[in-house]
């Protein structure tokens, strides 16, 4: 299985203010324990590459991912909405995930705001594969 991993193209104070990025670094851990189990994995760490939504649509049209996981912080939550709009566009049958702080608490909301996105993981990134076999601590759309 293909997996690509998102942080989406966003404005980010420490970025424009400092001129610097780091690195999405729950995407790694996430990334990694996946590679172990096989999958082949790409991350995308669009402030970082400058990219816009219009280089990540493309690189998924590329990389024809069966699944994306996207990242998000409450700053960035339309971002990461328009991520999974773009991914549901190019192919419906892509599983959306998102997951990071702003769906830790905003599950349901964040369900009902986006319908491209299939399923939410409110836990920390390290255990999310584990939670995927589990089928455990996350929500599904079609469970609500």
């Amino acid at each position: 299985m293909k997996v690509m991993l998102v942080l989406p193209p966003s404005r980010f104070a420490t970025k424009e203010i400092l001129g610097i990025t780091s690195p999405p670094l729950g995407l790694a851990y996430l990334a990694s324990s996946l590679e172990n189990e096989g999958y082949k994995v790409k991350i995308i760490d669009a402030p970082t590459l400058n990219w816009k939504m219009d280089d990540v649509q493309l690189e998924i049209e590329n990389f024809k991912p069966q699944l994306v996981g996207i990242t998000s912080t409450t700053p960035t939550i339309y971002d990461a909405y328009e991520v999974a709009e773009i991914t549901k566009k190019i192919d419906p049958e892509i599983t959306v995930v998102i997951g990071g702080p702003h769906v830790s608490f905003a599950s349901f909301t964040t369900l009902d705001e986006c319908s491209s996105i299939d399923i939410v993981f409110y836990l920390r990134p390290k255990f999310i594969w584990q939670q995927i076999r589990r089928k455990d601590f996350f929500l599904f759309k079609e469970s609500l």
